[in-house]
């Protein structure tokens, strides 16, 4: 039955123009492995056709446990369809980033990816469709959010679930302006919500503190440095955006470079995270930065102020990419910190040196040259030995692999 099955999968992909692929033993070998996983998905399939929300249920369960890219594509030429949510897509799409890696994809036979590279496009085309299908009739109304977290699948179109695709599509270099496209405009509305939530939220609390402010005869003004905190319940957000949907979707889509935002979108994206960068985290913070600076647009200077308050902070939390990125966005945005800042910044750098590797050199110290600050000579000096450190590493590398050859 299996092989009537495959070869009928055979002439049905050669009638749709599919190019026939020369037999490879070790694809052939991963093929019978989770044969039994798309019979086991089949009989899952007719168990379920009629309950259509327990499918999605019992499928976004599926995906968690998925073990081999294979069984996902096995999920998603079972399951796929416009009835298909972007909550389900969303999930196939995170763990295969926990699935796919540099070590496994150079162990790919040839063949296995090409079947690998035909599974990418069949998840960008259905992941395209359940947006179009889904958030387009969602997006005017804000998710449950409690729901999401006890039954995650439950929801058909959230801002985590466009996060989630951005951002893993980031992961795993897959580029697509349609994909990307579908991204942006199904993120449009609730951005747009959330920034008019935002807006009103800041000026009720204005409004709110001058009255108290006014009764008590002080001064209207609010002290320096002081920043307003989104009245949202902890950990939600507001529209669905919270820290970590804000971070990954910035990431992700200053990474991919495939599609620009237009500008009202970027300016939503930053009256929404302005309100919420003091609850981020030093990843978050970093994730946000990189991403308009990678897109080309520079937030107001009170958005930067922000930022670099919410990152003194935490700046003792900041690794290696944290650190290398945040300077470089800095300065690809032409925003120079206070002095005090910089040599906060300089003195976490000379903690973290020794984790520094190249490319991370390779961005703090034209960042450190174009904000015009020079750091303190003891910093200097270990800078320039560590630098030291790492171009031996490359010239030894280089020299075994010629060796090799």
């Amino acid at each position: 039955q299996q092989q009537q099955q495959q070869q009928q999968q055979e002439r049905d992909e050669a009638a749709a123009g599919v190019p026939v692929l020369p037999d490879d033993p070790r694809w052939q070998s991963v093929q019978r492995t989770h044969a039994a996983y798309l019979s086991y998905m089949q009989q899952l399939s007719a168990m379920v056709v009629s309950r259509q929300q327990q499918s999605h249920q019992i499928v976004y369960q599926q995906v968690g446990i998925c073990e081999h890219w294979l069984q996902l594509s096995h999920i998603l030429a079972v399951f796929g369809g416009p009835q298909l949510t972007t909550s389900v897509t969303a999930a196939m799409w995170k763990r295969l980033t926990g699935i796919i890696n540099r070590k496994v994809f150079t162990r790919m036979s040839h063949t296995e990816r090409c079947n690998y590279d035909i599974f990418i496009d069949q998840l960008i085309q259905q992941s395209i469709t359940s947006i179009q299908q889904h958030c387009s009739t969602s997006s005017t109304s804000t998710p449950d959010i409690s729901s999401t977290a006890s039954d995650p699948g439950s929801i058909s179109c959230a801002p985590s679930h466009l996060a989630a695709i951005a951002y893993s599509m980031a992961v795993l270099g897959v580029s697509s302006v349609e994909l990307t496209t579908a991204i942006l405009r199904a993120a449009a509305d609730s951005l747009q919500q959330a920034a008019a939530e935002v807006q009103a939220a800041v000026a009720g609390d204005a409004a709110t503190t001058s009255d108290a402010v006014q009764q008590a005869g002080a001064p209207s003004s609010p002290p320096a440095g002081v920043k307003q905190q989104a009245p949202t319940a902890a950990g939600v957000g507001v529209c669905g955006w919270g820290p970590s949907e804000l971070a990954s979707m910035m990431w992700g889509l200053g990474t991919i470079q495939s599609c620009r935002p237009d500008h009202q979108w970027l300016e939503d994206m930053a009256t929404v995270s302005g309100y919420l960068l003091s609850r981020c985290q030093s990843s978050q913070l970093w994730g946000v930065i990189w991403g308009f600076s990678r897109l080309g647009h520079s937030p107001p200077e009170p958005w930067l102020a922000s930022w670099t308050a919410a990152a003194q902070q935490q700046l003792d939390a900041f690794n290696a990419d944290a650190l290398s990125h945040s300077i470089w966005a800095l300065a690809d945005l032409q925003y120079t910190p206070d002095r005090l800042w910089l040599r906060a910044f300089c003195g976490m750098l000379a903690h973290r040196i020794r984790s520094l590797m190249a490319g991370h050199l390779a961005m703090v110290l034209p960042a450190l040259s174009s904000l015009g600050y020079k750091p303190r000579a003891e910093l200097c000096r270990t800078i320039i030995a560590q630098v030291s450190v790492r171009v031996i590493n490359v010239m030894c590398t280089m020299i075994k692999n010629q060796d090799c050859i």
